[in-house]
């Protein structure tokens, strides 16, 4: 939420201000950033060490981290193969387009998927870890990879689960998206895990 970002950021980026929103307007670096510092925070190990241009990945650290692409997929599904996170009903569970104007919405305010998360599908884009590339999901790949983190290196940097301005047709949770990381967006935000 963007009061929680202003906690710990001490500014909020996002365009459409309010405390139960999600944050917006933050570019991929600026959500490892906020990772580090939450982590932080809480006396976690951060897992992002930056070093000029580059960026290493302690997966083993128990600190705040943005998901993989494929653990953001496997969790907005929550076991089920519904359209959208949490049903095949986006009106249920997303603001998209048709149920929403021009900004963002309150947190928590559709349904939840089978794993009581909210907001996987609409509200704000979710930067991802991953460099986008198309072998990595495509059904074509030569060779099947148990929860990839994708390629080492890229161009554009994946963000999933659509936003309050996506057409319906973009808003199933099989659908990847991708900017460059410096790409800053009223509707593009971040969701965080970490390890147990």
């Amino acid at each position: 939420t963007q009061i929680l970002y202003e906690e710990v950021i001490q500014e909020n980026p996002s365009a459409f201000p309010a405390e139960d929103h999600p944050v917006g307007n933050v570019t991929w670096m600026e959500a490892l950033l906020f990772c580090n510092a939450l982590s932080v925070r809480t006396k976690l190990k951060p897992v992002y060490t930056f070093n000029i241009n580059e960026v290493e990945t302690n997966w083993d650290a128990n600190g705040y981290r943005l998901p993989t692409e494929a653990e953001w997929e496997y969790i907005a599904k929550a076991g089920t193969e519904l359209k959208y996170a949490g049903s095949d009903t986006l009106d249920e569970v997303g603001w998209y387009d048709n149920n929403r104007s021009e900004t963002t919405s309150p947190v928590a305010q559709m349904n939840p998927n089978a794993w009581g998360l909210y907001d996987m599908t609409g509200n704000v884009w979710e930067w991802c870890w991953d460099w986008y590339d198309t072998k990595t999901y495509s059904k074509r790949s030569e060779q099947v990879i148990l929860d990839p983190i994708g390629p080492d290196f890229g161009i554009k940097r994946v963000y999933r689960g659509c936003s309050c301005r996506t057409k319906e047709r973009r808003a199933r949770v099989t659908y990847r998206n991708k900017r460059e990381p410096s790409f800053q967006g009223p509707y593009v935000g971040f969701r965080v895990l970490r390890n147990s």
